[in-house]
């Protein structure tokens, strides 16, 4: 709007306006907020008929960029609030049988390697990695008796060319090597595609 004064709406919820201004910043119904911007242009005009000190214009600014500072942190709250539940993203996930003699320092490798390979592969965002709340039982092909996977791996991919990136990067083959030394071969995994 066209003042000298800083008053901005951000964008919201229908029938809300998030306004910031010199003395309020607030979620407010339309009308009010329309209410508000004549009182203030009325009392605008009063203001400007009375000279101020030059020091009071960097007062102002100051002030409207505190103000600023903090609409943006209240639309940072107040936007993804509205945003939709689903990500559209791809989660490649794999539980595993661990190995019983794995030393502390092959799980300290693995769990390094995993935390790090969202920095090397484009289009993987996350990674979770943890034991598994209740072991997971698995029959595989020609077994009398279920595999126990007690952990799991889950990761964030932009979509399915980045796992397609991700299985043939030279990050994820140095990675596979440090994993195959706390796990038994054979994983059970499953993709989500995101929604």
């Amino acid at each position: 709007r066209g003042s000298m004064r800083m008053a901005r709406e951000l964008q919201s919820p229908p029938g809300l306006v998030v306004r910031v201004h010199e003395q309020d910043v607030g979620v407010l119904g339309r009308a009010e907020a329309q209410r508000q911007d004549e009182n203030q242009q009325q009392s605008r005009h009063e203001s400007q008929c009375i000279p101020r000190p030059r020091c009071w214009a960097i007062i102002d600014l100051m002030r409207s960029l505190a103000i600023l500072t903090i609409a943006l942190l209240a639309a940072l709250v107040v936007l993804p609030a509205s945003a939709p539940a689903g990500e559209k993203a791809l989660m490649h996930c794999f539980a595993f049988t661990v190995i019983d003699g794995a030393s502390d320092a092959d799980w300290a490798a693995f769990k390094k390697a995993t935390n790090e390979l969202p920095s090397k592969i484009d289009g993987l965002s996350k990674v979770w990695l943890g034991k598994l709340r209740r072991p997971l039982r698995q029959f595989g092909r020609n077994q009398a008796q279920p595999m126990e996977r007690q952990w799991g791996v889950c990761m964030e991919m932009a979509d399915e060319n980045a796992l397609a990136v991700y299985a043939d990067h030279e990050a994820h083959t140095e990675w596979v090597k440090v994993y195959s030394k706390v796990r038994v071969a054979g994983t059970t995994t499953f993709d989500i595609l995101g929604e």
